[in-house]
């Protein structure tokens, strides 16, 4: 009853308004409910706007309340609410058509750009470029994320692990690889793809560029070339006249260097001749014999004193040094340092050694044969004097005895 008598402007989704008003038309004959009682306010009813039809038409309700009257204002109300219906549809759906044409003009205009795009060599060099990049890129970021993020989970993972019983190690190492690898992977893309991206389509745009500098570069190169042929051409002439001049001045230099070289040859067989027979005098000399065995003996002798030497000094300092780590090694540094410092002092006075005994020995020797004669014959001298003095020691104490005994006869009286 309240749609009957206060009608707003209806959708085009609401229930039709004929089969409305009928059904309430034959409820208020049945029911004879008088028009002017209050309607109930329902639940979720919005206040509704009045019109001039409805007003006159419970005007004449109000005047004439049979059904005649209720049906023609019904009849009227719903006449009404149809038309206003009829225009709601209306201009709710021509803007929407509009808006519809609009939306599948532009979706038809993004598909043709999209087509467009697709089938543009740019666009396909820059996709398939930025594919790979991302591909290399997000292989490699993730990789390397994924050992930086193990090492770092193993390092987290270490804090909790007495708790954990070292599981939070492994489980770190785990997570952090796997982050590490997931964030790697998608920064290695991105980067990769944006890159590779704007070189492939950098280079695509600027092909022509890129081809013109190449033939540029070329020619350059392919006349450098040529220049540098010619110029190597003069040079080689160049070259080829100098050397036939240079060849002619070494075949001088060859038969004067021949010459030279026989000569030398000849002077050093000579002077080869002469050392040989030098080193073979020198060989059968006495003096260098005598030397030479002198040299070693001597160096045998004092070699063999210095190594001893050497030996029993080294060792000693040695066991004096090893005494200070004594207390850290419980004693053992003391024969390990007196075996290392008794090796070290044998090889010095072996070498100490033998070398003054081979000068010292060589020297004595040399000087002992060379002298050999003034030796002998100072020996010789001094055993004459030694002889004669000797002599003179007998004569002269004979010559005593014989005073003594003389003296002591005569005191006596006796005889010989």
């Amino acid at each position: 009853l309240k749609a009957l008598v206060i009608v707003p402007p209806l959708k085009a989704e609401r229930a039709p308004v004929f089969q409305l008003a009928l059904r309430l038309k034959k409820r208020s004959r049945r029911l004879k409910i008088p028009l002017t009682t209050p309607l109930p306010k329902m639940a979720g009813d919005a206040p509704l706007k009045k019109n001039e039809t409805v007003e006159q038409n419970l005007s004449k309700v109000r005047q004439a309340p049979t059904p005649a009257t209720v049906g023609e204002s019904v009849q009227s109300m719903a006449t009404k609410a149809k038309d206003q219906a009829e225009a709601t549809y209306t201009s709710t759906k021509t803007p929407a058509l509009e808006k519809a044409e609009l939306a599948k003009a532009k979706a038809i205009e993004l598909k043709s750009k999209a087509v467009t795009a697709a089938k543009d060599p740019a666009v396909q060099v820059t996709v398939v470029t930025a594919a790979g990049g991302a591909t290399v890129g997000g292989i490699s970021s993730a990789i390397g994320g994924a050992v930086l993020g193990g090492a770092v989970g193993i390092a987290a993972g270490i804090v909790p692990a007495i708790f954990t019983f070292g599981l939070s190690i492994p489980a770190g190492c785990i997570v952090g690889a796997g982050c590490g690898s997931v964030i790697g992977g998608a920064a290695g893309s991105t980067a990769g793809a944006l890159g590779a991206g704007a070189a492939g389509y950098g280079t695509y745009t600027k092909r022509k560029e890129i081809v013109a500098f190449t033939k540029k570069v070329k020619a350059r190169a392919i006349s450098a070339a040529g220049a540098a042929k010619a110029k190597g051409k003069k040079s080689l002439d160049d070259a080829k006249a100098q050397a036939a001049s240079l060849g002619k001045y070494v075949e001088e230099k060859r038969a004067e260097g021949h010459k030279k070289v026989v000569a030398a040859i000849a002077k050093a067989k000579s002077e080869a001749l002469k050392g040989t027979a030098k080193a073979k005098e020198l060989a059968l000399d006495r003096t260098c014999q005598v030397t030479a065995a002198s040299a070693a003996a001597g160096a045998t002798t004092l070699g063999l004193g210095g190594a001893a030497t050497g030996l029993v000094a080294g060792g000693t300092l040695g066991a004096a040094v090893g005494v200070i780590p004594a207390i850290f090694t419980f004693g053992l540094s003391i024969p390990v340092f007196a075996v290392i410092g008794g090796t070290c002092g044998t090889a010095v006075g072996t070498a100490t050694g033998a070398s003054a005994g081979f000068v010292s020995g060589g020297a004595a020797g040399y000087g002992a044969y060379t002298r050999r004669e003034k030796i002998a014959s100072t020996m010789s001298e001094a055993k004459t004097k030694a002889d004669a003095a000797a002599k003179y020691v007998r004569d002269t104490a004979s010559e005593s005895a014989l005073r003594v005994r003389s003296r002591l006869a005569g005191g006596t009286g006796g005889t010989n």
